[in-house]
């Protein structure tokens, strides 16, 4: 063998070996980011489902009941919002995604608007309950 069939062979191995790898990097690269918002999506419910927990049974013991609840929102938290009878969490980089948690009470308030662990003061106002 010469000199230039050895490079040749060898140009052509490493052509193959990246031709393969790149595609498998844009694949993994996705995947990646869909489970990343799957996991963020499930922590904004739990967060959401401890929040409104605590909501009703605070309305449910009457006024001038009131708690704090802990809560760690997930990192790619864009907005959180109270409507009424819903928590709603827009979450995720890619494509945001709403998480809408019902309840079956009245609420006010304010969420935060990033992700991260807060202790939210929960307070019954006679009718409806209002966090912050």
């Amino acid at each position: 063998m010469n000199q230039g069939q050895v490079a040749l062979e060898y140009m052509f191995v490493i052509g193959v070996a990246i031709t393969i790898l790149i595609p498998l990097f844009f694949i993994y690269s996705d995947q990646s980011s869909d489970f990343i918002c799957r996991v963020d999506q499930e922590h904004a419910y739990i967060a959401g489902q401890q929040i409104a927990d605590t909501a009703e049974t605070v309305f449910y013991l009457g006024y001038p009941s009131q708690a704090d609840v802990r809560v760690r929102l997930p990192t790619s938290m864009k907005a959180g919002t109270i409507a009424n009878r819903e928590l709603v969490f827009n979450v995720c980089n890619t494509n945001e995604v709403e998480v809408i948690i019902p309840t079956s009470i009245n609420m006010t308030g304010t969420l935060p608007s990033n992700g991260g662990i807060y202790v939210l003061q929960v307070e019954n106002k006679g009718t409806y309950v209002e966090i912050s």
